[in-house]
């Protein structure tokens, strides 16, 4: 998981340098990218790429420390898990009392958090 995250954000800086130094150098002729492509005609194309990309990696590393934020939250509250499903409680019930522990109160983020560990949960196996 860590390994995933490290590579991303190398991905991620070294794209985003690529793409700063290419915004301040759109249609330089003595820019280094001349080594590469002879015409300044791709530069605007390479700044609106290397931008998607950028962006693309910034909700991949969002996605990365979310999924970690989650896998800790239940690593921690494991013997609680078990001991709620030895109790019979389901999932979507022990994802709430997780939730009322941290104290967060029913609304669109609770619903959405919730949905979140319940997948979470449902990837834990049960045991009988």
């Amino acid at each position: 998981m860590k390994l995933r995250l490290w590579i991303v954000y190398i991905f991620l800086v070294s794209t985003g340098i690529v793409t700063f130094y290419a915004i301040f150098n759109i249609g330089n002729p003595h820019s280094l990218f001349r080594l590469i492509i002879k015409t300044d005609r791709y530069d605007l194309y390479i700044v609106m790429g290397g931008s998607l990309v950028v962006f693309f990696l910034g909700f991949l590393v969002f996605y990365f420390r979310q999924e970690e934020g989650f896998s800790q939250l239940l690593w921690l509250n494991r013997d609680r898990i078990r001991s709620l499903r030895k109790q019979g409680y389901s999932d979507d019930q022990i994802a709430e009392d997780l939730l009322s522990a941290l104290g967060m109160k029913r609304g669109y983020r609770f619903k959405m958090t919730k949905k979140r560990l319940v997948l979470e949960l449902s990837s834990i196996p049960r045991e009988e």
